[in-house]
């Protein structure tokens, strides 16, 4: 549906382009290193949380005598808060990179 739009709405180098720029994508990996990236930053905010949940000193200090796993999901969430930044900020940066370099191939396909 979208390739018929672009057919319809652009000029044959427009087309050309496009399609160059989401070829650059397949042949440096792009969408494969950043499934990996996605699932190796889902590993390890997953590990972190199962040893951040089961810290029973962590809710004694907020006055918790028991572990309430939401009031430990909202704690870790704060804590985890700067990390996601840094985190979210590096795979912006390396999605900016993606885009740039893909943008490049269609001078090398000619």
């Amino acid at each position: 549906m979208i390739y018929d739009t672009l057919i319809a709405q652009s000029e044959p180098t427009e087309v050309v382009a496009v399609l160059a720029h989401e070829l650059g994508h397949w042949a440096n990996w792009d969408t494969t290193r950043q499934l990996v990236i996605a699932e190796a930053y889902l590993f390890c905010f997953f590990s972190v949380f199962s040893t951040f949940i089961e810290n029973t000193s962590m809710y004694r200090a907020f006055g918790f005598r028991q572990k309430p796993a939401l009031i430990g999901l909202v704690l870790f969430n704060n804590i985890w808060q700067p990390v996601d930044h840094v985190i979210k900020w590096a795979m912006q940066v390396n999605s900016r990179r993606n885009e740039y370099n893909a943008g490049l191939f269609l001078l090398y396909w000619d």
